[in-house]
């Protein structure tokens, strides 16, 4: 329980400094594309998760940072 509760942690973390890079963006105007997709991203990741947790156990998000050991 506590690894999930970890790599959903970092997942969240990794999603957060995206988000940022995204605001950074905004000024030439391709991040607002990129927040959108970033949010579609993560809203499919995080039920993807969910389902898969309940169903086969352990999950482990793609493209995200491992820095809470």
């Amino acid at each position: 329980m506590a690894d999930q509760g970890k790599e959903a942690l970092n997942f969240n973390i990794s999603v957060l400094l995206a988000g940022v890079i995204c605001g950074v963006l905004v000024w030439i105007f391709i991040g607002i594309l990129l927040g959108v997709a970033l949010f579609i991203f993560w809203l499919a990741m995080t039920i993807i998760a969910r389902h898969q947790s309940l169903r086969r156990g352990p999950h482990r998000y793609p493209f995200t940072l491992r820095l809470v050991k």
